[in-house]
């Protein structure tokens, strides 16, 4: 029951956080696109672990400190949203997630690979 409890309460943090970066978020990223890739959070409800992706690579890191500024503003948000449905608003942790970036920049060195085709019969 505990497991099931935790996944409900990641996926209505991870719904109010996405609500905000579409909605708050625009002027605050410069209409640049971001991606919460994952919520997770600890068993006694108090830390939220935030993945984000971010589209544009060359200003991901710029993006990213622009949350971590506003990190306030936005558990702000995700405390009026779910009040009434937590007991506990979670400290958020925003944590860059570079895994796509990385698993592309793979697929595009494999495809470049130039495999000489087997003779054998």
């Amino acid at each position: 029951m505990q497991k099931k409890r935790l996944e409900k309460y990641e996926s209505l943090i991870h719904g109010v956080l996405n609500q905000y970066l579409t909605i708050e978020g625009r002027g605050l990223l410069k209409n640049n696109f971001v991606t919460i890739m994952g919520v997770r959070v600890s068993s006694n409800l108090s830390l939220a672990k935030v993945y984000l992706s971010f589209l544009n690579e060359e200003s991901q890191n710029e993006n990213f400190n622009m949350i971590e500024k506003n990190k306030k503003k936005i558990r702000g948000f995700l405390g009026n949203k779910i009040r009434h449905q937590a007991r506990k608003i979670p400290e958020i942790k925003f944590i860059l997630d570079t895994t796509e970036q990385k698993a592309s920049k793979i697929e595009k060195i494999i495809s470049e690979l130039e495999i000489p085709k087997s003779n054998k019969k």
